[in-house]
């Protein structure tokens, strides 16, 4: 499922000028493979260029029909944000003023697409994505770790004194592994957040706070290899829950993120959401610089943690649309 358009062009025009015509219009080639080898068709892509307000790639392929006719079949996801179908759109509208000819879109012959989700931009744009991506990336996690745990001849045990039969248990070295790479997805829903709090609330944000970067950062940063927020968001942890309150502590838009971690997971614990995500990260910590594997550590154990982040992540993203006045929208 997605949205999709087909432009025809008129009879007589050149397939290369066509493809050049994206190329100017900012599409980039996509190499070729078998299939389009066989199939005779070329594929671009809108790249994305860091804007948050962008959750599909926006693609076009160029093929010539089974009656001669040239065309340019266009697409983004479903889940395409207003911004994504507005580029599909301008590609659409570019197409017919330069070449002429006609499109037919899911709306119909030179129906444009009309995307009634919230036009987000900026520091909105950035959260809604960082909460998308995550909530939409932990699927593989807790897919693999099911899988493994089911297919696992020998299920294993929550004894302590019995936890070294558990070393070898492909279970248990699937939870411990998951660890890491589900930290990375709670790091990058952090750290996009801050880059593009930094990026575009420059206006509003004392950059002196942030004086300690690391110098192979900072020398990128010279270069031009990276922004100097992404050097400023590199020197500093996202994998430490202190750390996470103490990064966004009194910035524009996102310091109810600290405010956030601070308040206990429910109304019946005692225990804060910051406690609960460093024992998180304190696991992987272990797994990578010690190389501890935690026998007692389960597949259901990675699942409940996956499923605390996922209603953290979810209600902090609805607590930010609320203090911020923005529409909300489900992210999931």
């Amino acid at each position: 499922m997605g949205w999709d358009a087909t432009f025809y062009f008129p009879p007589g025009t050149k397939r290369r000028n066509a493809e050049h015509f994206l190329t100017l219009i900012g599409y980039k080639t996509v190499a070729p493979d078998r299939n389009s080898r066989e199939s005779k068709t070329t594929l671009f892509f809108l790249p994305p260029n860091d804007d948050p307000a962008r959750l599909s790639s926006v693609t076009a392929t160029i093929y010539v029909e089974a009656d001669a006719t040239l065309v340019a079949a266009s697409r983004t996801n479903i889940w395409a944000t207003h911004r994504d179908t507005e580029l599909q759109n301008t590609m659409l509208h570019e197409l017919k003023d330069y070449f002429g000819g006609h499109f037919v879109s899911d709306f119909g012959k030179n129906r444009y697409f009309k995307n009634t989700s919230p036009k987000r931009i900026g520091v909105e744009a950035a959260c809604f994505a960082a909460a998308f991506h995550f909530l939409n990336s932990i699927v593989s996690v807790r897919f693999l770790n099911s899988w493994v745990a089911d297919k696992s001849e020998q299920k294993p045990t929550r004894e302590r004194n019995l936890a070294w039969t558990n070393q070898m248990n492909p279970s248990v070295l699937t939870a411990n592994l998951g660890t890491v790479h589900f930290v990375s997805l709670i790091e990058d829903f952090f750290k996009s957040v801050f880059v593009s709090t930094l990026r575009y609330s420059k206006e509003a944000v004392n950059l002196n706070r942030f004086r300690s970067i690391r110098p192979l950062m900072l020398e990128r940063a010279y270069q031009g290899q990276i922004a100097l927020e992404e050097a400023i968001a590199e020197s500093r942890s996202f994998q430490n829950a202190d750390s996470i309150r103490q990064n966004f502590s009194g910035l524009p838009f996102v310091g109810f993120i600290d405010k956030y971690l601070a308040k206990t997971v429910s109304s019946k614990s005692q225990i804060r959401r910051a406690a609960a995500l460093q024992r998180i990260f304190d696991r992987r910590h272990n797994f990578v610089h010690q190389a501890e594997i935690d026998l007692t550590y389960l597949s259901d154990d990675l699942m409940r943690d996956i499923r605390f982040c996922e209603r953290l992540v979810f209600g902090l993203y609805k607590g930010l649309t609320r203090e911020n006045n923005w529409p909300y929208e489900d992210p999931r």
